[in-house]
């Protein structure tokens, strides 16, 4: 019962990391792409 417990435990927090990080990442893009934008086309 503890091992199905730490396993779903350790699942849990790490699908929290990995939409933590895809959050991040997604968060991070978009202000790449206005910083290209804004240096690239400034005239739009």
């Amino acid at each position: 019962m503890l091992v199905c417990n730490a396993i779903e435990y350790t699942a849990l927090t790490h699908m929290k990391q990995v939409n933590i990080f895809l959050y991040l990442h997604s968060h991070f893009e978009s202000v790449h792409h206005l910083i290209l934008d804004y240096y690239f086309y400034p005239n739009d």
